[in-house]
């Protein structure tokens, strides 16, 4: 029942698989590794800062993420690993690898409009999911949120919408 209802907000909406997280403690490790393998393709690298300022649920911190970065036609991936060292320690990303591990992460989801984002989001918070993170990525930028479906999982969704368009 609850899939059901999960794939008719998604599909209400124009929702878009974009790609799915992982989370890793050893980001240099688990890209070697997975650049190993055949029709994966080459990872991009890239640092992103989360600051007080774009964060407005679930913080305030700031937190440095590490990430490696694949998209072709087939597959998305990201990896993610706070850069501890850069961050506040009781960041979203560390929390959830202290309590789990290395290992899947989140679903994200692209929506076309912030009405449908926000008619996504009041529908999950309705079905008991919480939220962990909400934020902006720049002051004109894209918004995006976490939601836990607060079962003891490791598995969030994410859930964004471009910036408007002036």
């Amino acid at each position: 029942m609850l899939k059901g209802k999960i794939k008719t907000f998604l599909e209400d909406c124009g929702a878009r698989l974009d790609h799915v997280g992982i989370l890793s403690d050893n980001l240099d490790a688990t890209l070697d590794t997975m650049n190993l393998y055949p029709y994966v393709g080459e990872f991009t690298r890239r640092e992103a800062y989360f600051g007080e300022d774009q964060l407005l649920v679930g913080a305030p911190y700031t937190v440095v993420i590490a990430n490696g970065y694949i998209s072709n036609s087939d597959m998305h991936f990201e990896i993610l690993q706070p850069v501890r060292e850069k961050s506040d320690p009781d960041n979203i990303y560390t929390v959830l690898l202290d309590k789990h591990g290395d290992g899947l992460s989140h679903f994200a989801y692209d929506l076309p409009t912030l009405e449908c984002f926000d008619r996504v989001v009041a529908a999950f918070l309705a079905l008991g999911y919480k939220i962990i993170l909400q934020g902006k990525v720049s002051e004109a930028g894209s918004t995006f949120i976490y939601l836990d479906p607060d079962n003891g999982s490791n598995v969030f969704l994410e859930f964004k919408v471009p910036p408007p368009k002036d």
